[in-house]
């Protein structure tokens, strides 16, 4: 078999591959049933974090509610938070 159909071969070949198909992912997150009432919240940092550096920020407090997200005090500013970040 020369050099030049192995290629063509295998150029066919891969361009007739279909990838498979995923399973649909979940996308529910847990939250904790108490986060309702809080006044105050800590906020998960999603950056790459140093040893030792904590994995949350906060305490900040709570300005409104949603259902998806917080709007809260950060720092004097007013932020919306995601709650699967809370």
């Amino acid at each position: 078999m020369d050099l030049t159909s192995y290629t063509n071969r295998l150029t066919n070949a891969m361009q007739s591959a279909k990838p498979d198909s995923t399973p649909p992912q979940s996308t529910e997150v847990f939250v904790q049933p108490d986060l309702q009432y809080s006044k105050h919240v800590f906020v998960r940092r999603d950056s790459h974090r140093r040893p030792f550096e904590s994995a949350y920020e906060g305490p900040f407090k709570v300005l409104q509610r949603e259902s998806e997200y917080y709007i809260v005090d950060k720092n004097g500013t007013n932020d919306s938070i995601g709650i699967d970040r809370l």
